[in-house]
């Protein structure tokens, strides 16, 4: 059964490719994966800032490749139009409606869909089942201004084709928005096919943002979340006593070494451990200070630290290798590691631990080309500019 959803799924996005490219690419960046999670289909956002379509297979048997190839499209547009993070206090059911509205359109004039021959009508999964714009409303709002309506105007309005409880996300919202800008550039890259207006606008008001360093570091390490069972949540999905829920655990190790050497100004190292005190909230810390040589080690860094506990000293030359040396040798073990420096140094060429490890990098922009800045190919970089 799970070979044959599989290749539906494959059939429905090479369809796709061939008929809707932008689409077809947009469904090849996406993690599909089968689950009894839900009924029909859901996206989210999962570890690694990447899109997770899960499935129930049956669901997917259920249809043919070209209701396959509607639904395909509808979570794609889930995506783009940012639904999975605009989740205020508000009635979830007309909200999952009105963000379905904007999807769909009106029922004679669907948004989203593939019919088998060209002027032939789009072939749709629960046509009369799913949710259609009333059709004396305006096409082109908002799920924001359709929930408004829907708020003073109760009618039959459908029920959403696919599970939006999937949705749910702890990210802030500004990163969760980045990912959703990245994903749009990766099918921008790989598809020759005309983007969809709505698209571009949301690439537009994004792409010129830049995510500050610090939100990057809070990703990195929100990537290492880690969730267990509980009874004393109750589950979304599974609304019924005695149903566990998912709870986050605050138990991530993070280890921090910090350059001290007389290139990285005073400013900067407050910046930077004014930012580790808002780390504090996500991780147990471990904090290693490191010039040329050895400046101290702080198991359990709390915020604050640097004002009276740290003895920031050295401020001398710059070796980056040798604190991961340091660390291995020690045997200190962490969930990953994160190295602020100025770039001013020179770096381990290999690492042999698996440890996931990050490098903040500050420097002049126009410094970034001449080689110095650069990091091994082990390390994740982030480039800041002054």
């Amino acid at each position: 059964m799970l070979n044959l959803a599989e290749e539906k799924l494959a059939d429905a996005r090479c369809l796709l490719l061939s008929s809707q490219p932008v689409y077809g690419f947009a469904a090849l960046n996406i993690i599909w994966r089968p689950s009894t999670e839900v009924e029909t289909m859901g996206v989210r956002l999962i570890k690694g800032f990447q899109f997770e379509c899960i499935y129930n297979i049956d669901f997917v048997l259920s249809l043919d490749l070209y209701e396959l190839a509607f639904v395909i499209c509808h979570e794609i547009e889930h995506i783009v139009r940012a639904h999975c993070i605009r989740r205020y206090d508000v009635d979830s059911t007309l909200y999952n409606i009105a963000c379905d509205y904007t999807i769909h359109g009106h029922k004679s004039q669907p948004k989203i869909g593939l019919s088998e021959e060209q002027g032939e009508r789009v072939r749709i999964p629960l046509e009369d089942q799913i949710c259609w714009i009333p059709d004396n409303w305006n096409p082109n709002l908002t799920a924001e201004e359709y929930y408004a309506l829907l708020v003073d105007n109760a009618t039959d309005n459908g029920k959403p084709i696919d599970d939006h409880t999937v949705w749910d996300s702890d990210l802030p919202v500004e990163e969760i928005e980045r990912a959703i800008s990245d994903y749009i550039r990766s099918v921008q890259s790989q598809s020759t096919g005309i983007m969809p207006g709505h698209w571009q606008i949301h690439l537009t008001e994004t792409i010129t943002r830049t995510v500050p360093w610090n939100v990057l570091l809070r990703r990195f390490i929100s990537n290492l979340s880690r969730k267990r069972t509980s009874t004393l949540r109750r589950s979304r999905r599974r609304d019924i006593f005695g149903a566990p829920g998912k709870v986050r655990q605050n138990n991530r190790r993070v280890t921090v070494v910090v350059d001290v050497s007389g290139s990285v100004s005073e400013s900067l190292l407050e910046n930077f451990f004014g930012e580790l005190d808002s780390c504090t909230d996500h991780a147990q810390l471990d904090l290693l200070l490191w010039d040329s040589a050895f400046q101290g080690f702080y198991k359990d860094y709390k915020s604050k630290d640097w004002r009276e506990r740290v003895k920031l000293t050295g401020r001398g030359g710059t070796d980056m290798a040798a604190p991961i040396v340091w660390l291995n040798e020690k045997g200190i073990r962490s969930d990953c590691r994160i190295i602020f420096t100025d770039g001013y140094c020179n770096w381990q060429k290999k690492e042999d631990t698996k440890i996931p490890t990050i490098a903040l990098i500050y420097g002049k922009s126009e410094m970034f080309t001449g080689g110095r800045w650069s990091s091994p190919e082990w390390i994740q970089a982030i480039h800041m500019t002054n």
